[in-house]
């Protein structure tokens, strides 16, 4: 029975392709080959690519409000062995993950599931912002996004700071410039009139908050 079934078809509608199809095996049109303009170099040597994982769907919107999530619960960066251990990047552990777009940090996955000079993710999870890294090419016929190519270099982060939460450190770092500790300010001290000994007021320090 073919969808939709309502009142004005209550067995279906017509299947269009029963015993062959309407146009013959089909329309094949030859398209011209056009390389992607990003390419890979000595400030970015690995090749990004990016994928989805049959749990989830797309950004998960829908799927990650399912049981599904046990299954994938985040999106992770698979590396090869030899990539890994040429940047110090440990399985499991944090990975900053770099191009001409931009930056992000997820965990590592160390697998031969990809080759090496390859690193790969999924996008299924807001806070991976695994699209934030990806480049703004686009294909000439359908205007599809490039996501399977994009240069990029990953190592081992020492903090993880990902997009709003990048914000959130440096508003932390202000807040705290504000507010010092006694142990920051042991050293600069003052005296007042009767000789006793009070922290002098911080200066106050510029953060530049990222747009």
């Amino acid at each position: 029975m073919q969808w939709p079934c309502n009142d004005a078809s209550p067995d279906g509608m017509p299947i269009m392709h029963i015993n062959g199809f309407t146009r013959g095996d089909g329309k094949f049109v030859i398209t011209e080959y056009i390389p992607t303009d990003e390419k890979t170099g000595p400030r970015f040597p690995l090749l990004l690519t990016t994928g989805r994982i049959l749990s989830q769907y797309n950004v998960g919107a829908q799927s990650r409000r399912t049981e599904n999530s046990r299954w994938h619960p985040e999106d992770v960066l698979e590396i090869h062995p030899h990539d890994a251990e040429d940047r110090g990047v440990r399985d499991g552990g944090w990975v900053k993950v770099r191009s001409r777009a931009g930056e992000t940090t997820l965990h590592a996955k160390i697998t031969d599931r990809v080759a090496p000079g390859v690193v790969y993710t999924t996008f299924h999870h807001p806070t991976t912002q695994a699209n934030v890294i990806t480049t703004d090419n686009s294909d000439w016929a359908t205007n599809c996004p490039e996501y399977k190519v994009t240069a990029c270099r990953c190592r081992s982060p020492t903090v993880r700071a990902n997009g709003k939460s990048n914000i959130a450190n440096c508003r932390s770092r202000a807040a705290a410039s504000r507010q010092p500790s006694m142990r920051r300010n042991e050293h600069r001290v003052g005296r007042v009139h009767d000789g006793s000994r009070l922290p002098r007021a911080p200066r106050r320090m510029a953060v530049r908050l990222p747009r």
